[in-house]
């Protein structure tokens, strides 16, 4: 009997081992009762691609009122163990989910404290920042606006255990801008030019609804090559970017820092008849060229959106 109570040991210890370690991708996760939260990406054709996209999720829970009560984060290595949350530690009852993904160095959560509200918190950018993070966000809204974005609810059981499936959006756009031709010599080198981006939205709440201020972002350009083409290129990651929007870009001179020439947004959108959509990931690439006789070309050409683009002249 005891060779029998030894060998089970034995085979219990070996199965349950990797339970064991700090490594637990080979336990069976969301054993017991409670609610269970796997975590999803899923694209137009219906494929799930959260674990390229997303690498780090931040949890908030709020109470059947709406309420902050707790927040929990996954990182890089818990995703890869089990893409989800479960452990959550709620008693029976109604809550509501929100989660941001990809919150890093250029983005900043707030510090919640008990009983605040999700209009009330704001994601905003560090103060160093000259640009976004590659931001997601749950749960996935499924309109063109963004004031009727209801708060996800889950109902955790008195008894088992409560299943569902959290689908992620993302909450960032690509604007790239690409500059051609301006000759602006220190000597006989031409100076690639700064782009500053004036009017973008500073930050969400967490209904995933813009504020009111604006930010400002300035990047030098770097040459780029593009079909044979050489472009002084500079990127930036933003918030949404409504229809009605206050967005200029600036070309400026960095001999004299002195504007060439500023684009605005919502005009060369308007003229190409571009309507932004959201919850869709898009590059807007705007290509700016000084020509010979002195003046400037402007076009757009939009990515991302069900892979079309359009590319018009301005």
């Amino acid at each position: 009997m005891k060779m029998v109570r030894l060998l089970t040991g034995i085979i219990f210890l070996s199965v349950m081992g990797s339970c064991l370690e700090e490594d637990m991708s080979g336990c069976d996760a969301g054993n017991g009762e409670g609610l269970l939260i796997h975590f999803a990406y899923t694209n137009e054709k219906g494929i799930d691609e959260f674990s390229s996209r997303i690498d780090k999720v931040d949890l908030f829970v709020f109470d059947e009122g709406g309420y902050y009560l707790s927040n929990h984060s996954y990182n890089a290595r818990k995703l890869t163990e089990f893409q989800g949350a479960d452990n959550l530690n709620l008693e029976p009852g109604t809550y509501h989910i929100i989660c941001w993904g990809n919150v890093y160095g250029n983005d900043i959560l707030p510090e919640l404290s008990e009983g605040m509200m999700p209009h009330i918190a704001k994601i905003t950018y560090t103060e160093t920042a000259q640009g976004g993070d590659s931001l997601y966000y749950a749960p996935r809204k499924n309109t063109t606006t963004m004031n009727d974005l209801p708060l996800y609810q889950v109902t955790v059981p008195e008894k088992g255990k409560e299943e569902v499936t959290l689908d992620f959006m993302t909450a960032y756009y690509g604007l790239n801008v690409y500059v051609k031709g301006l000759r602006d010599y220190i000597g006989s080198y031409n100076q690639n030019p700064y782009i500053e981006v004036t009017g973008l939205p500073e930050n969400y709440d967490f209904h995933l609804r813009l504020g009111e201020y604006t930010q400002s972002f300035s990047r030098i350009t770097q040459s780029i090559n593009i079909d044979g083409q050489n472009y002084a290129h500079s990127a930036f990651l933003t918030r949404y970017i409504e229809e009605e929007n206050p967005v200029r870009i600036h070309v400026i001179r960095s001999t004299t820092q002195e504007i060439a020439h500023t684009v605005n947004l919502q005009e060369i959108l308007r003229a190409n008849n571009y309507y932004l959509k959201i919850g869709e990931y898009a590059d807007i690439n705007v290509y700016i060229e000084f020509l010979s006789d002195g003046s400037v070309e402007v076009s757009l050409k939009i990515t991302g959106w069900n892979n079309t683009g359009v590319s018009p002249g301005y």
